[in-house]
């Protein structure tokens, strides 16, 4: 199912169903084939609902690898930091490279997502600007999550002003209310 134009064909069905008749769709990583297949899953339903352009794509020509590889040089930059930073002959410094060792995958992945949202961003800020589009429907829910803080951080009432749609049902996504598509 995430490999086919099933979900985003389902998702779209559902906005539809709600009177959305222009909707985003944001991905800062749209060389996944499962991007792809979601995109032309939400266009076949809105076409097929007479709505062809009815959905209007907001992504970025990147892959996944590419923000992973972000993390590879967070390592990089945390091993730096605590040669170059520290000194572990003493013992509250060596705690403190210890501890940012030990932190070291979540930095990586922070830094992997704030790379996201930056790459995301633009787009999010020219999706704002549509103002025909009710919804936007973003290729993950993590990424979906982004998108609320972005438009909350704008003022712009959700879902009252636009709805905001992810993918994969993740327990974030649970938690901050979002709708999203198992």
């Amino acid at each position: 199912v995430a490999n086919s134009a099933l979900p985003g064909r389902a998702a779209g069905r559902y906005l539809l169903g709600l009177g959305h008749r222009r909707v985003a769709f944001l991905n800062a990583a749209h060389n996944e084939r499962w991007s792809v297949n979601r995109l032309r899953g939400l266009r076949e339903a809105f076409a097929g609902a007479g709505y062809e352009g009815g959905v209007v794509p907001f992504t970025v020509d990147r892959d996944m690898g590419a923000f992973r590889r972000l993390g590879e040089d967070t390592d990089r930059e945390i091993d730096r930091m605590v040669r170059g930073s520290l000194d572990e002959s003493v013992p509250v410094q060596r705690r403190l490279a210890r501890s940012l060792r030990r932190r070291q995958g979540d930095l990586r992945e922070e830094m992997g997502w704030v790379a996201l949202e930056e790459t995301l961003l633009p787009r999010m800020e020219r999706a704002l600007a549509d103002r025909n589009a009710t919804a936007w429907v973003v290729a993950s829910d993590s990424m979906a999550l982004l998108c609320l803080d972005f438009l909350r951080e704008r003022g712009v009432r959700v879902p009252q002003d636009v709805s905001v749609m992810g993918f994969d049902d993740i327990v974030a996504a649970f938690s901050a209310d979002l709708t999203s598509y198992n």
